[in-house]
């Protein structure tokens, strides 16, 4: 549940808190590879998948994970574990 909806006071995108959080979650990617199974039928669902999950709007903002994390803002992704 959003804290906007339990009544709790929800904090501004720029704000420090945000900043801070955000910066210490890419810290925990930082350097990852993502990962390809041998299955291609496995790896075109999940691809889908993660791909609906990442362009779908939602939160109490109507945002998608696509609105600060698309190619244009911060370049390619990396490259898949394994992949040459």
């Amino acid at each position: 549940m959003a804290l906007a909806d339990q009544g709790k006071e929800v904090s501004k995108l720029e704000s420090p808190e945000i900043v801070k959080m955000t910066a210490y979650v890419k810290s925990l990617a930082n350097g990852q590879k993502r990962y390809r199974c041998q299955s291609e039928s496995a790896n075109e669902r999940d691809d889908a998948l993660g791909q609906q999950v990442f362009e779908e709007r939602r939160g109490g903002r109507g945002l998608s994970c696509n609105n600060c994390h698309s190619a244009d803002i911060v370049g390619p992704t990396s490259s898949y574990a394994g992949s040459s």
